[in-house]
Formats: structure tokens, C-alpha cells, sequence
């Protein structure tokens, strides 16, 4: 939600309950909780499975930029 705020208006982010959304988490082949998916504008979108540091998000954050 932190880091939500701070990029308001560049990045938009989303939150899915791989249990109510069975059919997305298979599509997206979401297998462990939590599953970070990367979608940038232009280029190829990048998964990170497991938790994370809010700078570690950061970082990918702003090198997809």
C-alpha cells in the first residue's frame, strides 16, 4: 500500500486472492503466495515468487521504468 501511494499516477498496482480468482492464478501460473508480477508498458513482464523487502520492490521497480 506504501509503495502504491508513492507511485500514484505511474504505476498502477493490483491485489488478487488467488483463492477467489482460481482461473486468473492458473492463467498467470501463480503457484506460491506471494507472487509479485511485473507488466511494464513495453518489454517482456517479469515474475518474483516470495516475500520481499519494500526496497527490493523498489529496485525492480524503477530499473522496469
Amino acid at each position: 500500500d506504501k509503495l502504491a501511494e508513492e507511485y500514484k499516477g505511474k504505476i498502477n498496482f493490483y491485489k488478487v486472492n488467488a483463492e477467489m480468482e482460481r482461473e486468473l492464478s492458473e492463467y498467470l501460473q501463480i503457484e506460491a503466495i506471494p507472487t509479485f508480477l511485473f507488466c511494464p508498458t513495453e518489454g517482456v513482464p517479469e515474475k518474483a515468487v516470495g516475500g520481499m523487502m519494500e526496497e527490493q520492490l523498489r529496485q525492480i521497480i524503477d530499473n522496469l521504468q
